[in-house]
Parts: structure tokens; C-alpha cells; sequence
């Protein structure tokens, strides 16, 4: 009798790991942006080097001390720049590492089955897709071997444009970045929405913290797309609220749904699925 081979796929560990990055992500940047817009933080040295041992020429310091108010006010805004480069990086490696491990559980399932000959040696085919360095490519390969998409495609890859931006052009837009002349970065957001019971306009939750309301409203949630259009040259200048809202559409949409579609994959071959991987 011929033992069946057994691989375990546990999708609800992945999708911890996804939005581990996710909540790493909103925690570093706020650190660090709460540090880089506190007026009363100028501590910008990495270590303490005595004014007067700089009169020794042997003494050695990568960045001058004492710096003056609008040096130190320049050294955050860079920091705050790096900082949000490194969030979304923080957000997309961490997606991109579940694509990693979706694509390799794939190709065990076609390994087993029979299937996916024309890919060449699995091995290979699986370093290639680790290696790619473009979410936007494993995706592509997702979709075409496995027919396990997103529908939040072109959101991740304005994203994903967006941070190559920061990282590389120095916040600023450039020419790879653009598809006809702009670059147009999208996502989806969630937004409580308060009406007053006279049925006026709905209003934005975030605009009524802490003020008083005579009744109580009705409160809707709406998900809406935000959609920003950029030019080559243009600064990125992403809010607090917006780093959020990013962090949130990866957490509450992106990560679960590539998940489900995983499932409906494994439905597809016809292989057990159990409560442990739901």
C-alpha cells in the first residue's frame, strides 16, 4: 500500500505572522513620528562625545553636536520620512513573506497531485518566487499558476510604487514610479459616519472627538477608496490618519482576503481542509 504523503498548512499561523508586520508597522511609526514632532526632543546623538574631547584630534563623532534649532528641526523631518519608508516596507515584506509561503504550500499540492510539470524543478521555481524582489510579480505568479489572485492588486502596487518612492527618490516622485505621466496610489479605508436624527448631513466620527452632540446620532460605517494622483517631482506627504488607514486596509483587507482565496484553491484540489487551518 502506498503511504499519502501528509503536509499540514496552518493559514491562521501565516496570517498571524502577515499581521505581525502589519502591527510592527503602526508601532514603529508611531514611535517614531510622535519623537519627530515633539518640539522638546533634540536628542539626535547616537553617543555622547564630551564637547571638550573634540579638541582632541583623535576624537571621533559621525554627526556634529549641539546643532542649532533649524538643523535639528531638518534632522526630524528627514527621520520622519525614513521612518514612514521603513513602515511600509515593514507592511509589504510581510505580505510579500505570505505569498512566499502561499506559492510554496501550492506547490506542494500540485507536487502530490501530479500537476504543474511545465513549471521545471519545484525547488527552483520556489527560490525564484522567494527572490523576487516586486510583490507585484509574486502576484502575477500567484494568479497565473495557481489562479489565486487579489482583488486589491493594483492598491498594493501603488503602494508599493509609493515606497520605492520614499526609499529611493528621497520622497519625492520620480519617473519609474509613473504609469502615463502619474502615479495614482489607492486603498481602501473604513469611516464611522455620524447623522443627526433630523436627517442631516453625515459627518465624519473623527471630527466630532470630543465635542457634544444634543442626541444621540446614528452612526453607519462606510468603507470608502481613497485614491491620490502624484506627478514626477511631487513630494509624498502621507498624514498620520492615512499611515493608518494603510495599515488597516493590509490588516482587515488584503492579508484575509488572499487568505480566503488560498482556501478556495485548496477547495479547488479537492484537499482536506479542517477547522485548525480556517
Amino acid at each position: 500500500m502506498n503511504k499519502v504523503p501528509h503536509h499540514e498548512i496552518n493559514l491562521d499561523d501565516l496570517e498571524k505572522l502577515a499581521a505581525q508586520g502589519v502591527s510592527r508597522a503602526a508601532l514603529f511609526m508611531g514611535l517614531g513620528l510622535n519623537a519627530a514632532q515633539r518640539e522638546d526632543f533634540t536628542d539626535y546623538e547616537l553617543s555622547k562625545v564630551p564637547i571638550d574631547a573634540l579638541t582632541n584630534h583623535t576624537a571621533v563623532t559621525l554627526v556634529p553636536p549641539g546643532a542649532d534649532s533649524p538643523t535639528v528641526r531638518q534632522y526630524k523631518r528627514e527621520f520622519a520620512r525614513w521612518i514612514i519608508s521603513a513602515g511600509l516596507g515593514e507592511v509589504l515584506e510581510h505580505y510579500a513573506h505570505l505569498l512566499n509561503h502561499l506559492h510554496y504550500h501550492a506547490l506542494v499540492v500540485f507536487r502530490v497531485q501530479g500537476k504543474g510539470r511545465h513549471f521545471g524543478d519545484f525547488e527552483a521555481a520556489q527560490q525564484n518566487f522567494v527572490e523576487a524582489s516586486d510583490v507585484g510579480e509574486k502576484i502575477n505568479q500567484l494568479k497565473q499558476r495557481f489562479e489565486v489572485s487579489t482583488t486589491f492588486d493594483p492598491c498594493i502596487r501603488s503602494l508599493n510604487q509609493l515606497r520605492n518612492a520614499i526609499t529611493h527618490n528621497f520622497g519625492v516622485i520620480g519617473p519609474k514610479q509613473v504609469t502615463d505621466n502619474e502615479l495614482v496610489v489607492e486603498w481602501y479605508a473604513f469611516e464611522m459616519f455620524m447623522r443627526s436624527v433630523d436627517g442631516g448631513n453625515p459627518i465624519p466620527m473623527r471630527r466630532m472627538i470630543g465635542q457634544e452632540v444634543a442626541e444621540e446620532p446614528e452612526v453607519t460605517l462606510k468603507r470608502l477608496k481613497r485614491e491620490h494622483r502624484f506627478k514626477v517631482g511631487d513630494p509624498i506627504n502621507l498624514s498620520r490618519e492615512q499611515l493608518e488607514e494603510i495599515c488597516l486596509f493590509f490588516r482587515s483587507g488584503c492579508i484575509p482576503e488572499i487568505k480566503a482565496k488560498f482556501l478556495d484553491f485548496l477547495h479547488r484540489h479537492q484537499v482536506p481542509v479542517n477547522l485548525a487551518i480556517h
